[in-house]
């Protein structure tokens, strides 16, 4: 499901954040570039915008064949997105026992 669809009823945020296939995040007239493990998360918190989206998930995208990674490796991750991301009026809330999920500040 794309995030268009997911929004089809009549409700979208106002600007609807995307990336390119250089991993510039971009939102309106702005943008940051992301780096690889970044735009890996992003990525799929965007596919699932306003949706949690687990630790599990988030870790097989960013470390696929390196099996479970420390906490704190995907911890530390989340902590430089959230400080790329912000700028952008976005923000990753942790969904305590869940995941994350990405939307608005």
């Amino acid at each position: 499901m794309t995030i268009e669809q997911t929004f089809a009823d009549g409700f979208a945020p106002p600007d609807l954040p995307t990336m390119d296939e250089y991993d510039l995040l971009r939102r309106g007239h702005e943008w940051v570039a992301l780096s690889a493990s970044e735009a890996a998360v992003v990525a799929l918190l965007l596919e699932r915008y306003g949706r949690v989206v687990s630790r599990d998930r988030l870790e097989a995208a960013v470390w696929p064949t390196a099996g479970t990674p420390p906490r704190s490796m995907l911890n530390q991750l989340m902590i430089r997105v959230r400080r790329r991301i912000e700028p952008l009026g976005l923000e990753v809330t942790t969904v305590r026992g869940r995941g994350y999920l990405l939307g608005e500040i």
